[in-house]
């Protein structure tokens, strides 16, 4: 998701706090993981598509895993 709106409402809608374990499924180039990291989650995502890894990992933080 690359839209601002949407992922500040799934984030929302989702009741994401400090501290939550998120497991992301497909995070593409990392715009939904950034707003989980930013809210404080640890984030372990699965990526399949290797393109979109190398992209993730530029634009994500430490407590991340993939």
């Amino acid at each position: 998701m690359v839209n601002q709106e949407i992922n500040e409402k799934l984030i929302q809608t989702a009741n994401i706090k400090k501290n939550d374990l998120v497991l992301e499924i497909g995070p593409g180039t990392g715009s939904l993981t950034n707003y989980l990291v930013d809210a404080g989650a640890h984030v372990i995502a699965v990526e399949k598509v290797r393109p979109h890894v190398s992209s993730a990992i530029r634009c994500i933080s430490y407590n991340v895993i993939m």
